[in-house]
């Protein structure tokens, strides 16, 4: 591969093969669907915001879109660049983003009538190169394009802490590889 194109790699999330998933936060000795609901509430946090409306159906909703392309990538199911792309910035750290262009949200109109439409939200996460079929997320928020207000962080930032994240991870060996000790744990054996 040219060196020009190391950004063009992609994810183990569409290469067909079952991948280990964790959150950052959690333990890897806990079981798989902790840290799947882990982030799953992540990504519903960082779109609960002030002047937000919701109706049950679309908190159930977005909520269910979030959990299932999450183990869909388990599964390594994603489609590439739709669903989950390599973050260009991110060199060299292996940093990709799952993507959600369709969790509708509908904001109060301070001025005006409410406004809906679909947001971008995005997980971004880490595949490391020493722990190979692994994905550790890393930061989950809406994508801001263009606002008014201010509201919300530029994915510039969202991208500097995760990767502050990621090194920090990495340097503690919090997630080792397999037969490296506890803690590792691999897809078939947690179970979701």
């Amino acid at each position: 591969m040219a060196d020009t194109d190391w950004w063009n790699e992609s994810s183990v999330c569409s290469s067909g093969v079952s991948v280990d998933y964790y959150w950052h936060e959690l333990s890897a000795a806990e079981p798989v669907n902790r840290h799947v609901d882990e982030t799953v509430e992540k990504l519903m946090t960082a779109i609960r915001r002030p002047g937000r409306l919701w109706h049950p159906y679309t908190l159930i909703s977005a909520e269910g879109k979030f959990r299932s392309r999450i183990l869909r990538a388990m599964e390594g199911r994603l489609e590439p660049v739709d669903e989950v792309k390599r973050i260009r910035e991110s060199h060299p750290a292996k940093l990709y983003e799952v993507r959600w262009q369709d969790i509708h949200v509908v904001d109060r109109g301070v001025n005006g009538p409410d406004r809906g439409y679909y947001t971008l939200v995005r997980l971004i996460h880490a595949e490391p190169e020493s722990m190979p079929l692994t994905v550790i997320g890393l930061r989950a928020h809406e994508k801001i394009i263009q606002t008014d207000s201010g509201v919300g962080d530029s994915q510039h930032d969202q991208l500097g802490a995760a990767t502050q994240t990621y090194w920090q991870i990495m340097s503690e060996s919090r997630f080792t590889r397999p037969g490296d000790g506890a803690g590792y744990s691999t897809a078939s054996k947690n179970g979701v």
